[in-house]
């Protein structure tokens, strides 16, 4: 089972390495969305040159505020769900927690049991409970 935090509470090696992955998406997603924005201030500067009408230009400048927008919505959404992920994984975390004591403290409670318990002692009580059930029965029968 793949845990997304280690045992002191540090973020796994898979959780690291999905980070840095996506770091490194989204890293070359601006790099992407910084070209388009100078590809279109190019267009814009030389527009009639290039051939575009001012309404294609108007467009793409449009498109290239969307992508931004978009590009920001998910970093917030990325930043949100790790948060999510992080509390669930508390979560969990101090719910193993709670089982494990409670397994424990069931262990000791029969080691204790069990170690209190003596044989010899256990026998002379069934042997008195018998006795007192034999005398009980003499006497209920004169």
């Amino acid at each position: 089972m793949m845990f997304l935090t280690q045992e002191e509470g540090t973020p796994s090696p898979e959780l690291l390495s999905a980070q840095a992955e996506l770091k490194s998406v989204l890293s070359s997603l601006a790099e992407d969305l910084a070209d388009l924005v100078e590809s279109v201030k190019v267009v814009q500067s030389g527009s009639y040159k290039s051939g575009l009408e001012i309404e294609e230009v108007s467009r793409r400048e449009r498109l290239v505020d969307e992508i931004a927008k978009t590009g920001s919505g998910l970093d917030r959404r990325r930043d949100r769900d790790l948060d999510g992920v992080f509390r669930t994984v508390g979560n969990l975390k101090a719910e193993m927690l709670e089982v494990v004591i409670d397994k424990l403290t069931d262990q000791r409670m029969r080691e204790v049991v069990r170690a209190n318990e003596d044989g010899l002692c256990s026998c002379c009580i069934k042997v008195l409970i018998f006795v007192l059930i034999f005398l009980l029965v003499l006497v209920l029968n004169l």
